[in-house]
């Protein structure tokens, strides 16, 4: 064999065996997050040729936040704009949530139009068939997918600036802050009420994830239908934040049998990879997470859970 002829992956052939068993397939992405615009274009065309190169129906983008960074206005317009143009060719619609940087900007300019101070979020809230929070103070929305629920969990603020969250605190005013932990648990009471399986994606872990965010301490415990939870923030490769857990992609939710994958980064700086993450929901309610190196157009590993042991047959 060729030393330029690459084998075919044990991950290709088990994604090429279970292709049939496919009912929804989604692909996940954080944190391009860049102070040059150059270099971000670059992460960015370098995933979406490597996504195109794949030719499998995608039914959604999930950006879980840091799409931007830094509090220069024309910088950051031109990382919206370019990346709104990017991800728009793909014809497939987004799904974003935000995380810490993507308010540097509305943290420098506190008066002015909301559209001028989190340019992605009020983008993404143009853009047909794309979503986000349906206001800048709400923390979470929720989208039906077939038998399958995703809670996707977002920084928020308030439109007076007087609070907003961050890496799982609230900031400044925190007394106006006008979420208390009976609404987080309405979110997971009513993820228990759903009758088929629930996924949870944000930019910040859960307890036992790289570096959780301690707001989201109020959503557990959770129920037994969720099979997932997804987020980024924690660039894998970046070992000033990332610590002992640099490496790690995979690690479960304190005290739950419910496992949780990091997706960041697709910026290569501080993340080791242009990363993002393949999910695809099968059959039988399981899940797999494929994490992808787009540079070398590789899947680096991969994560399969099937569902709850006590998730009987009356739930198929």
């Amino acid at each position: 064999m060729s030393s330029a002829v690459r084998a075919v992956s044990p991950v290709d052939i088990t994604l090429q065996a279970l292709r049939s068993r496919v009912k929804w397939r989604f692909w996940l992405l954080s944190d391009l997050q860049q102070s040059n615009l150059a270099q971000a274009k670059r992460c960015l065309q370098t995933a979406v040729e490597d996504f195109r190169s794949w030719q499998l129906p995608c039914q959604g983008i999930w950006y879980l936040g840091d799409a931007v960074e830094g509090s220069n206005v024309e910088l950051v317009q031109q990382m919206t704009n370019m990346q709104c143009h990017i991800l728009g060719t793909l014809q497939t619609p987004v799904h974003y949530v935000m995380g810490n940087h993507d308010f540097d900007l509305w943290k420098e300019h506190g008066s002015g139009p909301v559209d001028e101070r989190v340019p992605f979020w009020s983008m993404v809230r143009q853009q047909t068939g794309w979503r986000t929070t349906a206001d800048l103070s709400q923390f979470h929305y929720t989208v039906q997918f077939g038998r399958w629920l995703v809670v996707f969990l977002s920084d928020h603020a308030s439109v007076q600036h007087d609070w907003f969250t961050s890496h799982g605190k609230v900031r400044g005013q925190s007394h106006a802050y006008p979420w208390c932990s009976e609404d987080y648990q309405a979110v997971t009471a009513a993820a228990a009420a759903w009758s088929g399986p629930v996924i949870l994606a944000s930019h910040y872990a859960l307890a036992g994830g790289n570096r959780p965010a301690p707001l989201l301490d109020q959503l557990l415990p959770l129920p037994n239908n969720v099979m997932l939870h997804c987020y980024g923030h924690s660039h894998i490769g970046d070992a000033i934040w990332g610590k002992e857990h640099v490496h790690r992609k995979i690690a479960g939710v304190h005290y739950h049998d419910v496992p949780q994958v990091n997706v960041s980064s697709l910026e290569d700086r501080r993340g080791s990879e242009v990363r993002s993450v393949l999910l695809e929901l099968y059959d039988d309610d399981s899940v797999g997470a494929y994490f992808r190196d787009h540079r070398r157009r590789t899947w680096a590993d991969a994560l399969m859970h099937g569902p709850p042991l006590d998730w009987g047959l009356e739930n198929i």
